[in-house]
């Protein structure tokens, strides 16, 4: 059985009604831990369509936005409360806008590319179960990442040996991905030799293979030094398990990703706020 992956799904947006308006607050811990939710924001302003627009203090609108985050599990909502005044005209109204818990598998082909990152950073053994695709999903994210680059997705049946193209000015290099499904799989020289007749029939000068095998074949790095010594190649690089966890790992650190990233995606049409 596959290995279960939470993750939350953000940008859930829905107008609340006069109740919950008025009670909203009476829920101060996060729905999925019970930690008590932390505010960051609480920022009152001028309302009258436009947001972060002042009006004339005569015909202010009130409203207020509120940012909370769980500082355990990284859930939030953000609150946007408005009314003109509430008790004599009953105009009031607010946006509730929160993330939502999902739950998949390791090995789903629609799990969120940044769940996936962010479980196998701590897994990295699990990288064995994901869907091929994915692999090649993932190979494509952090190629771009590393080189800075362009990264075209293009591994499909009958591919012709390649998987991703790797952009770079004029320089276009091939990469082949493999996700093996055994840790002590070793990657054979058949691969190799597959991406080496992919650069001779399209005149490529650089190549790169990556797989989920814990090592290459002496045969495989034998052939790869052969084929750089004679100068019929200017690279031609041999991405095994360990390096492969090392590159995903450098893109956060040590550190879990925060979910804080995702709140100024609604706070944008607040200006500074």
């Amino acid at each position: 059985m596959s290995d279960a992956v939470q993750y939350y799904d953000y940008l859930h947006e829905r107008k609340m009604g006069d109740w919950e308006y008025m009670f909203w607050h009476l829920t101060e811990t996060c729905p999925y831990c019970g930690t008590p939710l932390n505010c960051i924001k609480s920022v009152p302003y001028g309302y009258d369509g436009e947001y972060g627009k002042e009006l004339a203090s005569n015909e202010q609108t009130l409203a207020k936005l509120i940012a909370e985050i769980c500082n355990t599990c990284q859930w939030w909502r953000v609150v946007e409360l408005i009314s003109d005044d509430f008790w004599k005209s009953g105009h009031s109204f607010g946006h509730y806008t929160h993330a939502v818990l999902k739950t998949t598998t390791i090995d789903s082909a629609s799990i969120p590319l940044d769940a996936l990152e962010d479980y196998l950073k701590n897994n990295p053994d699990k990288v064995y179960n994901i869907h091929y695709k994915k692999m090649e999903e993932l190979a494509c994210s952090i190629i771009r990442e590393q080189y800075m680059c362009d990264v075209q997705l293009c591994g499909r049946s009958h591919d012709g040996g390649i998987d991703l193209l790797m952009i770079v000015g004029e320089e276009i290099t091939p990469i082949q991905v493999k996700r093996r499904m055994s840790p002590s799989r070793r990657e054979g020289v058949s691969v190799v030799r597959e991406m080496m007749g992919v650069m001779l029939r399209d005149g490529y000068r650089n190549a790169k293979v990556i797989t989920t095998a814990e090592k290459f074949t002496y045969d495989a790095i034998n052939d790869v030094s052969k084929l750089l010594a004679s100068g019929r190649a200017d690279t031609f690089e041999l991405i095994d398990f360990g390096m492969f966890m090392g590159l995903l790992k450098s893109r956060y650190g040590n550190q879990k990703k925060s979910y804080l990233d995702a709140i100024p995606l609604l706070l944008g049409g607040f200006g500074t706020i």
